[in-house]
């Protein structure tokens, strides 16, 4: 048992890397395309477990499937949110600029606001969506109804299948249960 948290504790590393790498790549003037970034996600956070099982020596294809399958869908959760504060960072830094400029034309000094996701969340996403967090950012990026919530859907099952059923297929150690 205590292998099997060993694991999952160096696959949540292995998520939080893949989730960096990508993050970092979303942050670059490099473009991101529709389905490679997903695909590079889903390919990374792979090789990552692949390593990783075969170094601790995880032979059963179920172990290795599930973890894949938790460790994909956290990453998947963990980019979701990396995309929600870097956009709630963004619209801090725009609100805090633009409270300097009106102190400045009244010559009063600049209030200090509030966290940026309390920012975030009060002054955007509730108003449009009526929902704050997580949950009101995917509503605003992804409105119901249109084609972005079937292509990131797509996106998050691309990025689950490829870091679950990778590792079992790639390894020549794993083992049928």
């Amino acid at each position: 048992m205590r292998h099997l948290v060993a694991c999952c504790l160096a696959a949540l590393v292995a998520v939080v890397v893949a989730v960096a790498v990508i993050g970092v790549w979303w942050m670059s003037p490099i473009p991101t395309f529709l389905l490679l970034t997903p695909l590079l996600h889903g390919l990374l956070l792979a090789v990552a477990l692949c390593g990783l099982f075969d170094g601790m020596l995880v032979r059963s294809r179920a172990e290795r499937l599930v973890i894949g399958t938790l460790a994909g869908m956290m990453s998947v959760a963990a980019l979701v949110f990396w995309q929600y504060a870097n956009d709630a960072s963004a619209y801090r830094a725009q609100h805090e600029r633009m409270t300097q400029m009106m102190a400045i034309e009244r010559g009063a000094p600049a209030q200090t606001s509030a966290s940026r996701f309390e920012l975030y969340d009060r002054n955007l996403l509730v108003p449009r969506t009526g929902h704050a967090g997580v949950i009101g950012y995917l509503q605003l990026r992804y409105r119901p109804g249109t084609w972005r919530w079937y292509v990131y859907g797509v996106e998050a099952v691309l990025i689950v299948t490829l870091a679950a059923v990778l590792p079992v297929a790639i390894s020549r150690r794993a083992t049928v249960d």
